[in-house]
């Protein structure tokens, strides 16, 4: 649970007592708790037994490694639901980065690293059909120092113009043709299922650059199309 205080309370942000606080377009709303509904599936598994394992891997390191990521820390702020930076602790950031690399085949991160200066990796359009699914990037391959994680959602209706972080689930961990034309086709269906049983509906795709060697996410670009016949 997050709160901002001011005068009174300025804004809140989580559950209490159970009663969620959040906020969306139109500003900010007060609901019950419902609790969410826990699947299991294969792929939940896969993430928890690799946060495990970073556990694990984090008390192996030693004690100056540990040191120095939390020394580091400060070079990468976050930004919390509320728009205020905030800085994670050591782990959190060995965590973090490691995380990213083991879910482009690298290993985790074995000491600190160095903010990246990795270029963006840029959406230029989206063509999203029965028979294809290609994203097109703006540099012809992408750089060798760099890996991608690709996400995207469900079909949504034609009348969203945005989707939650919630509703986007990873479909792949990289562009990897030497083009900037990539049919994510056949990854997309394995996850959410055919795309021809979506014709007229809003398909949102973010690609998410990342440093090949720190893990750091550098940045996303994002695009939706709406599935055509």
């Amino acid at each position: 649970m997050k709160i901002k205080y001011g005068s009174l309370i300025a804004d809140g942000s989580g559950t209490i007592g159970g009663v969620t606080f959040s906020r969306n377009g139109s500003g900010a709303y007060v609901r019950t708790y419902v609790k969410p509904i826990n699947p299991s599936t294969v792929a939940q598994q896969i993430i928890r037994n690799r946060m495990a394992g970073l556990v694990v891997a984090w008390r192996g390191l030693s004690d100056p490694v540990r040191l120095g990521f939390n020394s580091i820390s400060k070079n990468f702020p976050q930004t919390n639901k509320m728009g205020e930076v905030f800085f994670l602790t050591g782990q959190q950031l060995f965590t973090k980065f490691s995380s990213n690399k083991l879910a482009f085949g690298e290993s985790a991160l074995a000491g600190p690293v160095k903010n990246s200066t990795e270029p963006v990796i840029t959406i230029t359009a989206v063509a999203i059909a029965s028979a294809s699914a290609v994203i097109t990037i703006d540099v012809a391959a992408v750089p060798a120092t760099a890996e991608t994680i690709i996400r995207a959602t469900n079909g949504l209706s034609a009348g969203r113009s945005n989707a939650f972080r919630s509703q986007y689930k990873q479909i792949g961990e990289a562009l990897v043709a030497a083009t900037n034309d990539f049919d994510i086709k056949a990854s997309y269906e394995a996850v959410f299922g055919s795309i021809s049983a979506m014709e007229g509906q809003k398909i949102f795709v973010e690609v998410l650059t990342c440093d090949k060697a720190s893990g750091q996410v550098v940045g996303k670009s994002k695009a939706v199309a709406v599935v055509a016949a």
